[in-house]
């Protein structure tokens, strides 16, 4: 019986992707399109090249974590990652809410607006000593004018509702991962969106959508020591907490382990965090315990994947028992 809970029925509604901007119905996804390109011109390049970067780093610390391979004795699973322009159904439902999509450029640009208004402030605060480094300069009065004009028009540009309708998806916004074919998708024109609107690196949150997405294609098809991985059926229909839950438990470990590497990664997971819903905070509770949790977290996994149909009570019942266990 299918689980109406289940993580397969959040992500078959998502995974339908508008492919190129010139196929796009809307005005607000062409013209949000176009606004993107202006502040990357070349973002489809630039996300292939962080995905090659740092696709095998990831892959080798997930297996670190999760003790889960794609290779047994003869047994070998390919995952490919590809990077694709478009808007999934849910995030594009929300962008075609956008009333006035001819102000995108200043939407997106907000916080490069916000960014100029210390400047202001500094030379306002100078403003006697200018005639030293400048010949001609804007008399004070104007230049007060623009420091309040930035400020409120900054403030103007709110994405407060577009945010809450963000915050209430229960699904994989940055990429996907496909299940049925076991291939991992990175959408980059939404890593930009989200990179705009959050001010969030744009290298770091690829990362974190390339270690969230392969987290789920390492818990599903990753075999163990016997070379078992999770029955694609039973992994589909288990309940989407779980599913997104481990996903984010081990992009959270990672992504804090990453520091070293690439700083900036944890920053870029926990903002993301605050914009996020239910299901991809649930680990959080998860981590409060942290004496022995990448072990206790492997063998919960482990013993998860033999149930045909996994619900979050179930999962969290093993949790739960093997840190009792590991304490006793």
């Amino acid at each position: 019986m299918d689980n109406p809970n289940s993580w397969k029925e959040a992500n078959e509604y998502t995974q339908q992707i508008i492919k190129e901007f010139p196929e796009y119905e809307m005005d607000s996804e062409r013209l949000l399109q176009e606004s993107i390109t202006k502040f990357y011109p070349s973002i489809k390049i630039e996300v292939e090249r962080i995905v090659k970067q740092w696709n095998l780093i990831v892959r080798e610390m997930i297996r670190n974590e999760t003790g889960l391979k794609l290779q047994h004795n003869e047994q070998y699973v390919q995952i490919p990652v590809r990077v694709q322009n478009g808007f999934p159904t849910a995030i594009k439902d929300i962008i075609n809410k956008f009333q006035h999509p001819e102000l995108w450029n200043l939407f997106l640009g907000r916080h490069r607006i916000q960014d100029t208004i210390p400047g202001f402030q500094i030379v306002n605060e100078n403003y006697k000593h200018l005639n030293k480094v400048i010949a001609n300069y804007p008399n004070y009065e104007d230049l007060a004018h623009m420091e309040k004009f930035m400020s409120k028009l900054f403030e103007s540009l709110s994405f407060d509702e577009m945010f809450l309708d963000l915050k209430s998806l229960k699904v994989d916004l940055l990429g996907a991962y496909l299940f049925k074919k076991g291939e991992v998708i990175i959408h980059c024109d939404v890593i930009a969106f989200l990179a705009l609107v959050y001010k969030i690196p744009l290298n770091c949150l690829t990362i974190i959508a390339l270690t969230h997405e392969l987290a789920h294609a390492y818990t599903h098809l990753g075999m163990d020591i016997d070379g078992i991985d999770w029955d694609t059926e039973a992994f589909s229909n288990s309940d989407l907490e779980v599913i997104e839950g481990m996903a984010q438990f081990y992009t959270h470990v990672i992504s804090e382990k990453m520091e070293s590497k690439q700083p900036g990664v944890n920053y870029a997971f926990n903002e993301l965090l605050l914009h996020q819903s239910a299901p991809y905070l649930l680990h959080l509770k998860w981590l409060k315990d942290r004496k022995r949790v990448g072990e206790i977290m492997r063998q919960t996994i482990l013993e998860f994947r033999r149930i045909q149909v996994g619900r979050l009570i179930e999962f969290e019942g093993i949790l739960y028992k093997k840190h009792h266990d590991f304490k006793s």
